[in-house]
């Protein structure tokens, strides 16, 4: 039986063909030229060519992934920090599972509301709403790369020293986030609109959370 015309235009629909015994119509195999394909996340995409086709340049990677996946080339490159990509020795991609070196970041550019010495570690963070619901915020790259970050997905704890609680700090391929300061904004008394200043220990992984506005300018009034 011929494929019939949709009353909305001229796409043919699938053609349909008696099953073989209930004698019942059923839809006959339907192909189009393309085939669709989904994934959770970009990374997902980037793996599955890898898995199928083997080690490539990133030219041929960036190009099929785009035919599968609708993503710019930034975000495919933003997926080789996936601890599942590597390099192989010469210099194609391919998945770790196979024998390619995981990439390391690179260090990114320094942002201005964070500084290290040795290891210790601090960044200035305004107190915002998602801050006093206990959501994740947020932050530059850098902070995860400094704390040993370098591959993702990738996280780690800080246990507060002075005040209850933990902090964590994540690594995704698109974005880097610090979380569990909720706590640590209540104990202190600040409101949003404050500024905090988060200090991270490397060496023996604790924190300190310090209250940072400045004199005359604190909307919880506490300076």
């Amino acid at each position: 039986m011929e494929g019939t015309r949709t009353s909305r235009g001229d796409a043919p629909r699938p053609p349909v063909r008696p099953a073989p015994t209930e004698g019942t119509w059923v839809l006959a195999e339907w192909k189009s030229n393309t085939t669709i394909r989904r994934y959770a996340n970009a990374v997902d995409a980037v793996v599955e060519v890898l898995e199928e086709l083997g080690p490539l340049t990133l030219e041929q990677l960036t190009a099929e992934t785009i035919r599968r996946y609708p993503v710019s080339a930034w975000r495919i490159s933003q997926c080789l920090s996936s601890n599942q990509i590597g390099r192989t020795q010469d210099g194609r991609y391919d998945l770790a599972e196979r024998g390619a070196i995981p990439i390391e970041d690179s260090e990114p550019r320094q942002p201005d509301n964070m500084a290290a010495s040795g290891s210790i570690v601090a960044v200035r963070l305004p107190v915002t709403y998602d801050v006093m619901r206990g959501s994740g915020i947020g932050v530059n790259r850098w902070l995860t790369w400094r704390i040993g970050l370098r591959h993702a997905p990738s996280e780690r704890h800080f246990e507060l020293s002075e005040l209850e609680g933990n902090i964590v700090l994540r690594r995704r391929t698109s974005t880097s986030s610090i979380s569990s300061l909720r706590s640590a904004a209540l104990a202190l008394g600040v409101v949003e609109g404050c500024e905090l200043i988060v200090v991270l220990r490397t060496e023996d992984g604790t924190a300190d959370v310090r209250h940072a506005c400045d004199d005359g300018s604190c909307p919880a009034g506490l300076r």
